[in-house]
């Protein structure tokens, strides 16, 4: 194994070592070699929040306090420390207890369950909704049990990890990024091949922040017969005229087959959700691996969730924060130089491509209060690493601009630009 610059896809597989022999080359080599270019502490601690876009930290082994700025939520509404929000989830957690202490088929469907699902149904027009402990499970779960050796997923290559992780039981085909006449194609020669064809995509992706062309997709998807998937996790909230995402933003509500979402991002909480038709959810419900063994989310989740999905229909006004935070501080960092790729959502790269540089950067913002998060490999390709920003509705502008000095400044002596 090389020393230098080792990447974590080195410790994937290692041949003729087993678990306990990679994980000490793993513990004795790659995270030296974060110490000795005094990043391994990048792994910080909240200790408070004390907003959405502003919290407390601590090094990962009790160093002093810091005041940050954070870019690493996706908190974009700021609903996690709404009062009204967090107040909803304590009234649940009052009634209903800590957790409901059983899988939803099994005596765990709790009533904040039940007023969610149809909650999300409305709110996204599909006939009915099954909400999981997480959005990653939604995906999984929910792909795992609906697709089989006879069926096909047609996946966009930048699709979420957790799409890929219920692909197992089924054939794949993973598909250029955002290109509709390749889909268009390779569809043509797949006609009767198999009994379902479902293509999946993100609305938002997650580590490019640009957005699927859905108008194109679900024409190509009518018209050979194929079902269509948007994992809209990053949309819904700041997409949208009324918040329903990327769907609503071109004008496909009622015409995409199956939306997938979270409720950790705009609505503040954990958990995720799949809508679609009732006869789907009703299947999902009995055969959902990531449902029907795992204990249901927390009275507090689903409450403090549908609080917040109130609060998405009747907040415009936060959309338009996020929106113009977004636009602002793009235009700024594209202006001076900074490679933010083909962003045009609140997701924004900062493209830097090597693995320690990137951390090194993530390192100097955070000694200028200022809390980032560095993607590297396994996130992104090798070589493709970047700082991704979540911009939030509760940045100001002023910081924005102390970002952007901050990242001019460590540009002087780490050079990141293009």
């Amino acid at each position: 194994m090389k020393t230098n610059n080792i990447t974590l896809k080195d410790f994937v597989t290692i041949e003729g070592s087993d678990i306990m022999e990679k994980a000490r080359k793993f513990s004795q080599t790659y995270i030296p070699q974060l110490k000795d270019a005094g990043l391994w502490d990048l792994w910080m601690v909240t200790e408070d929040c004390i907003d959405g876009g502003h919290i407390k930290l601590t090094g990962n082994y009790g160093e002093n306090y810091l005041r940050a700025t954070t870019f690493v939520s996706n908190d974009y509404l700021g609903y996690s420390k709404d009062s009204r929000v967090v107040d909803s989830g304590i009234a649940a957690l009052k009634k209903f207890g800590a957790g409901a202490c059983a899988a939803p088929v099994i005596g765990g469907y709790l009533k904040p369950q039940q007023e969610l699902e149809r909650t999300i149904a409305t709110f996204l027009h599909c006939e009915d909704a099954l909400v999981f402990s997480s959005g990653f499970g939604a995906n999984a779960g929910a792909l795992l049990a609906l697709l089989h050796k006879n069926d096909i997923a047609i996946v966009d290559m930048f699709a979420h990890a957790s799409v890929f992780e219920g692909l197992y039981n089924t054939n794949t085909k993973i598909t250029k990024h955002n290109d509709p006449e390749y889909l268009d194609k390779y569809l043509s020669t797949i006609k009767n091949k198999y009994d379902t064809k479902l293509v999946i995509v993100d609305g938002v992706y997650s580590q490019d922040g640009d957005i699927a062309p859905l108008p194109e997709l679900v024409e190509v998807c009518h018209r050979h017969g194929a079902y269509l998937l948007v994992d809209d996790a990053h949309g819904i909230g700041v997409w949208g005229k009324s918040g329903r995402g990327t769907i609503e933003y071109f004008d496909l509500l009622g015409k995409v087959d199956f939306i997938t979402g979270t409720l950790s991002k705009s609505m503040g909480t954990i958990g995720g959700f799949f809508a679609g038709p009732q006869n789907v959810i009703n299947y999902l419900r009995l055969y959902a691996r990531t449902s029907i063994f795992s204990a249901a989310p927390t009275p507090q989740v689903m409450g403090s969730a549908l609080c917040s999905l109130k609060l998405i229909n009747q907040e415009p006004e936060k959309r338009g924060i996020v929106r113009q935070n977004y636009r602002y501080l793009n235009t700024k960092l594209k202006e001076l130089g900074f490679d933010t790729g083909n962003t045009v959502s609140q997701i924004i790269p900062i493209k830097i491509g090597n693995d320690l540089k990137t951390k090194t950067v993530v390192r100097k913002l955070l000694e200028k209060g200022i809390y980032t998060c560095g993607i590297t490999y396994p996130g992104v390709k090798l070589n493709d690493a970047r700082i991704r920003l979540g911009i939030l509705a509760t940045h100001t502008k002023s910081d924005l601009d102390h970002l952007l000095v901050s990242l001019q400044e460590i540009d002087s002596k780490i050079h990141i630009r293009k």
